[in-house]
């Protein structure tokens, strides 16, 4: 019974990662391998293991069931919004999109133990390789040693947004590597990558979790030995109010060689103005906090769901502000908003181990960034670990 407990623990933490990482192995392998969809199928996979871990029973306490009743009550006012949605036909698909949403947040209630080396292992064997092809591909890509070595350049265009996806694992890998204290080569290996494939949201988070962490723990050292009377979290929040402030008007990065798009994609985030993607996602959020406010239904109710694109462009497709407050707000009004709030910060004030919250914390800070609420399946897992706290067995990894 023991080896079957232990072989299904290690099949659940198998199917955990790939279920996160799915949608970032579906583009790759569709265009170069097979036409096959990873993530349906991931899916029925976490379907199947939930349906057979119910024979083992589940602990729920107040506290879980209010957070499982509170994403149940936004998924309601989404399907609700479909009454007065002013997108005819998307509208039906983003609803549709959110439900493994809902199943991948409950699915950690079923998982036995979390095995964060096997975990990273995991991530490490798909993730690493992934990323230094994406690299590479796109140097050739846009120079002229691309007809000598024939790579396909209408499939690498399709394949470009990679990088997001790819970035955010790496850093999602930097941050197990740091708070696990695994091997700092490790560490200095995915950031410099996460630097070349040129995700500047997923850098900058990183690092500013990993500074805003060791500058935590220098400020508790330095108060034990000089005892002062602001607290630790005050220092450090304004401290990063202050480096974000430095980095907007920082300029300098170098441009060579392979990792040139990595290091100019850098460097035009502190040439805001000149930088059609971050202007791209301020002309959607002003649009959004326009829209918002022209009258009090839209302010209470929204707009309705998948409302953004046919409002924005004119077209009844997939487009969103980039942000999923602002989202929330613009489609399912000021009870969607403080819905997803609630949903979204009071698990921190559960007591849980690190590890978890910052690993949130990560993936909620890209998510207003670049989140769309029927794409979230890797934050709301991470909500479900956080929330029903699977028991977590550390292990050094090789």
């Amino acid at each position: 019974m023991s080896i079957l407990k232990l072989n299904h623990s290690f099949v659940q933490n198998t199917i955990l990662i790939m279920l996160l990482i799915s949608g970032t192995l579906k583009p790759f392998l569709n265009t170069f391998f097979i036409n096959f969809d990873i993530t349906l199928f991931m899916f029925f996979v976490v379907l199947f293991d939930i349906i057979y871990s119910l024979n083992i029973g589940v602990k729920l306490n107040k506290n879980k069931i209010i957070f499982l009743l509170c994403l149940a009550l936004f998924y309601i006012l989404i399907v609700i919004s479909l009454i007065y949605t002013k997108s005819p036909k998307y509208s039906y698909i983003k609803t549709i999109n959110f439900i493994p949403n809902l199943i991948y947040f409950i699915y950690p209630l079923f998982i036995r133990e979390l095995i964060w080396s096997k975990i990273l292992k995991i991530l490490m064997v798909f993730i690493l390789p992934l990323s230094i092809w994406f690299i590479i591909y796109r140097y050739y890509y846009w120079t002229d040693a691309f007809i000598a070595v024939r790579l396909k350049r209408d499939g690498f265009y399709n394949l470009r947004s990679m990088y997001l996806g790819i970035g955010s694992f790496l850093g999602f890998g930097a941050l197990l590597v740091y708070f696990l204290n695994y091997k700092k080569i490790i560490l200095f290996l995915l950031l410099g990558l996460l630097i070349a494939t040129g995700a500047r949201g997923a850098l900058f988070f990183t690092l500013l979790i990993i500074f805003s962490h060791k500058l935590t723990g220098f400020w508790n050292r330095l108060r034990k030995r000089y005892p002062v009377k602001l607290s630790s979290r005050n220092i450090t929040i304004i401290f990063c109010i202050f480096i974000v402030s430095i980095v907007i008007y920082l300029k300098g990065f170098l441009k060579e060689g392979v990792l040139k798009y990595g290091f100019a994609r850098l460097y035009s985030l502190f040439n805001f103005s000149n930088d059609d993607s971050a202007m791209g996602r301020l002309n959607r959020f002003g649009f959004a906090i326009e829209k918002i406010f022209d009258n009090p239904f839209s302010i209470l109710f929204g707009n309705g769901i998948g409302s953004f694109g046919i409002m924005y462009i004119n077209k009844d497709i997939r487009e969103y502000p980039h942000n999923i407050y602002i989202e929330s707000w613009f489609e399912l009004g000021l009870i969607g908003l403080l819905v997803i709030v609630f949903f979204t910060l009071l698990p921190f004030f559960l007591k849980r181990t690190l590890i978890y919250k910052i690993l949130v914390i990560y993936f909620l800070l890209n998510a207003q960034k670049t989140g769309c609420l029927s794409d979230l399946w890797v934050l709301f897992a991470l909500y479900g670990i956080l929330v029903f706290n699977p028991i977590m067995k550390l292990k050094k990894a090789n």
